[in-house]
């Protein structure tokens, strides 16, 4: 059996006020020549250390997509921030083995604000105005 896997990441959407962005994740699965019973093995994705498990069947001859999910990912108060999603299967060739891919995405930055100053040579010097 030829068994190889990746993982594809793609980014879905940004939130500005939030600052985090959302990560549309993948985990397949290609297989070849399938002369053992896949049927039912564990799969596992871990991002940014959580750690998802699904069982799925890997017919003879497919491209299955063994995990699939929205990510949210929380930016630093920079406004940088990345993923990494690596992801396995175990498979039965001869025994069990598990197959492994990985997978990075650097997001885009999300502005921020650093300071903001009021020119105190436009406030009214009645002493009754109040700048918030």
């Amino acid at each position: 059996m030829a068994l190889s896997a990746w993982v594809e990441l793609s980014l879905s959407s940004q939130s500005v006020s939030g600052n985090y962005s959302d990560v549309y994740a993948k985990f397949i699965a290609k297989t070849t020549n399938n002369t053992h019973n896949d049927n039912n093995k564990s799969g596992y994705i871990k991002v940014n250390g959580s750690h998802y498990t699904s069982t799925h069947k890997l017919p003879k001859t497919s491209t299955t997509i063994l995990w699939s999910g929205t990510i949210r990912v929380y930016h630093n108060s920079n406004g940088a921030g990345s993923v990494s999603v690596s992801g396995g299967y175990e498979a039965s060739v001869g025994g069990y083995s598990t197959i492994t891919a990985s997978n990075s995405l650097t997001l885009p930055t999300i502005p921020r604000v650093s300071d903001l100053s009021v020119n105190k040579s436009s406030v009214p010097a009645d002493g009754s105005t109040t700048v918030t």
